[in-house]
């Protein structure tokens, strides 16, 4: 029985990585990109993490049909030993446009063009 994973979001980016016996392709991507693996076997190397004093590798192996999130966004390596297909759903972009409209919107009315300047 397949498993099923979650449809991706209509203006999700989505990229399709291929990769040949014994490739590996070096890639960055944000927090909450979900990494599918179509065909074959992928390693999966993403940036380390540290608890403590303690140094933590963090590499999942994805079988086929298999996911993985990414909890923090970096560098990462996608290998495979054998021909392998790899999907990069990246989750949908801030739109820092509005953030700012709504920070001018904010400011104070002295602080804009043309009002009275305080004495």
């Amino acid at each position: 029985m397949p498993i099923l994973h979650p449809a991706p979001p209509a203006a999700a980016d989505i990229r399709t990585i291929d990769l040949g016996a014994g490739q590996s392709c070096r890639l960055w991507l944000p927090a909450g990109t979900l990494v599918l693996a179509r065909n074959g076997r992928i390693n999966l190397t993403a940036p380390p993490r540290w608890l403590a004093d303690q140094f933590l590798p963090v590499q999942p192996m994805l079988a086929e049909d298999d996911s993985h999130v990414l909890d923090d966004g970096g560098w990462l390596v996608l290998s495979a030993d054998t021909p392998a297909q790899a999907v990069c759903i990246l989750p949908p972009r801030r739109d820092w446009t509005r953030r700012l409209r709504q920070l001018c919107r904010s400011r104070p009315a002295w602080w804009r063009p043309g009002a009275p300047q305080p004495d």
